[in-house]
């Protein structure tokens, strides 16, 4: 009986140490550009997830945790992503979140900062509207409202900005900011981070427009000059397969002087982008890595243009037989051709003749370079004697 009872408490204390051995559980969410994130960490006793750079780690619930053995009561953290990027060191003695900033600090690296272990949801950030004293914001989904009755909660100002984070069960939902007076933005539906500030304009029924804007930086910028038979202009994006503009269809653009233009935020460095009208028609999927400007197609492939430049389809008026890009041009006009033509001539706006090209094989773009700066016509003599001309503006 005696023995009987010595094993058991071998057990019981074997099991209350086995309760509290547990290690320091450090979480990190993986930056937008990463593809895979590794943990490289030291102590006293040396590295803990052997030599750099240390142990690949897995997604869990929208985190990338390492646990350090339990012998560890202090460590230094750095994660990476076993390339040519890494985070600042983090000097960890309990358990800690860490989520990217999208900002580098002098050395190149990823700054962090601190954030509660919950499961990851949204954040949504908006800057304080002119003339508003106090931001809230109101918020419902499919269950229901999410801070509670109308105005909602009140949002605190940190960095400039007032934000309002979702719960991590929340994957959609529509946001209205308001001064808890009477004032308030027009609906958003969101489904990712996602930071607005107010372009100075009133919608039709009162309320303030917003327009999306990076959170951490100015970085790519994209413009878009749609079909003609849309009416809309969506703009979706994803890195390895995640969105990064929100679900699907995107981000709604608004016009300006015919296009549509987008400005990511500074940590995304590589994007997949595909326009649409959320009414079934979508653009070709082009890789986005640096400021860049298209134009739709009739089979809606994408054609990169110069960014300002006048909508091909817009040029003429007789089907398109003949158009040229971009408008305004520099030193080069590029030529798309439906029917065959004779020649292209170039005149000033008095009429007189200052350019002439006759062979068309060698006229799917020709050097304007030496044109002054002003404004031209250009004509396209079709194989039947017709004429076509337009409007060309040199830089």
């Amino acid at each position: 009986m005696k023995s009987l009872l010595k094993f058991f408490g071998i057990v019981a204390i074997l099991f209350a140490s086995a309760q509290f051995a547990s290690g320091i559980t450090v979480k990190v969410e993986k930056p937008a550009d990463w593809t895979t994130v590794y943990v490289y960490s030291w102590g006293d006793a040396g590295e803990v997830f052997g030599a750099w750079p240390g142990q690949e780690l897995t997604e869990a619930e929208g985190w990338y945790p390492a646990v350090l053995d339990e012998t560890v009561m202090a460590a230094n953290i750095i994660f990476n992503n076993n390339d040519t990027l890494q985070t600042e060191n983090q000097y960890v003695t309990e358990d800690l979140c860490f989520h990217p900033t999208g900002e580098l600090n002098a050395g190149g690296e990823v700054i962090l900062e601190i954030v509660p272990c919950a499961a990851v949801g949204f954040t949504v950030k908006i800057t304080k509207p002119e003339g508003w004293e106090a931001v809230y914001v109101y918020s419902w989904g499919d269950a229901g409202e999410v801070f509670g009755a109308w105005p909602g909660q009140e949002l605190t100002e940190a960095e400039g900005w007032y934000a309002a984070m979702l719960d991590e069960t929340i994957t959609a939902a529509n946001i209205i900011f308001n001064n808890n007076d009477a004032a308030q933005t027009e609906n958003q539906l969101v489904s990712a981070d996602m930071c607005y500030e107010w372009t100075g304009e009133l919608n039709a029924t009162g309320e303030l427009i917003l327009e999306s804007i990076p959170c951490n930086g100015v970085g790519i910028k994209v413009g878009f000059q749609k079909p003609a038979n849309w009416t809309e202009v969506y703009i979706y994006g994803y890195v390895n397969d995640a969105p990064v503009f929100g679900a699907w269809p995107g981000v709604m653009l608004t016009e300006d002087n015919d296009w549509y233009y987008y400005t990511m935020d500074a940590a995304l460095t590589e994007v997949n982008v595909i326009y649409n009208n959320n009414d079934g028609e979508q653009t070709a999927d082009v890789l986005v890595t640096e400021d860049i400007c298209y134009q739709a197609q009739e089979d809606l492939s994408m054609l990169e243009v110069e960014c300002g430049s006048s909508a091909i389809g817009d040029i003429f008026a007789n089907d398109n037989q003949v158009a040229f890009y971009p408008n305004p041009a520099n030193d080069i006009l590029n030529i798309r051709f439906v029917e065959e033509f004779q020649t292209v001539s170039i005149n000033s706006i008095t009429g007189a003749k200052v350019l002439e090209f006759n062979n068309q094989a060698e006229m799917s773009s020709i050097n304007i370079s030496s044109l002054n700066a002003g404004v031209y016509f250009i004509s396209f003599t079709l194989l039947d004697g017709n004429k076509v001309t337009g409007k060309l503006i040199k830089n």
